[in-house]
């Protein structure tokens, strides 16, 4: 579901989409993290980004311009009418240019 992308320099953006057949309206939402340095918990350096989703079938997008270079995810989830934990994208590596 979630999806990270940067050419390597410090510019990232992503996005999550999600579809089904059960035509639900919810609440998207992604936050962009960093990898901590034990590789394996992350933490949040954006504010979430979330979108009315209708019918169950869409996607949000975000760019997140300049970040510091290390390790990075999205990370998704869907409020309304439940949580769902939409968990993390691939790693993408960010080095200084």
């Amino acid at each position: 579901m979630p999806c990270i992308s940067t050419s390597g320099s410090l510019n990232v953006s992503g996005t999550v989409s999600i579809w089904g057949t059960n035509k639900t309206s919810l609440y998207l939402c992604m936050e962009l993290r960093m990898v901590k340095s034990d590789n394996i918990s992350t933490y949040s350096v954006s504010d979430p980004t979330c979108a009315l989703i209708r019918d169950g079938n869409g996607s949000i997008g975000q760019s997140y311009g300049s970040v510091l270079y290390g390790d990075y995810v999205i990370h998704a989830w869907f409020t309304t009418p439940t949580y769902w934990d939409g968990g993390d994208s691939a790693r993408a590596h960010v080095y200084s240019s």
